[in-house]
């Protein structure tokens, strides 16, 4: 075979490039979109469990409470009257509550909704592709 037969191998055109690079930034934000939609799907439903534990621990502590608290102010009474008794017992039941309210709240607040880790990826993306971008405008 002379040399003249051999065809070499072809270079993709600076317009394949281009088109692939375009392709490949469609992928990769579509996926990244797919990512964050994923994300934000995971953060709703680790929110809506906290936030179903929270309540059903609310309505069962709320009726074991009531039954505490008629069981306090009767072991009270005869000491201190009912109405100090009375006093004593919504006291403690407030403190109690307000507690239990603060932690609940805490428990929620533990993690934005936003997807961070496709959000971090899609700058880490951006800022590579501006860097090759100024590579490319620096040298003709």
């Amino acid at each position: 075979m002379s040399d003249e037969t051999r065809a070499a191998p072809k270079e993709p055109s600076l317009v394949g490039l281009i088109l692939g690079v375009i392709t490949d930034i469609r992928t990769l934000f579509s996926t990244e979109i797919q990512l964050a939609t994923a994300e934000v799907r995971f953060n709703i439903g680790r929110l809506a469990v906290a936030f179903a534990i929270i309540l059903a621990g609310g309505i069962i502590f709320g009726v074991a409470g009531i039954a505490l608290l008629g069981a306090l102010v009767a072991a009270l009474s005869p000491s201190f009257g009912p109405v100090i008794g009375s006093l004593i017992t919504a006291a403690v039941a407030a403190i109690t509550g307000g507690g239990l309210l603060a932690i609940g709240i805490t428990k929620m607040r533990t993690g934005p909704l936003a997807p961070r880790r496709a959000l971090a990826n899609l700058r880490t993306y951006a800022d590579s592709v501006g860097k090759k971008q100024e590579l490319r405008d620096d040298h003709p």
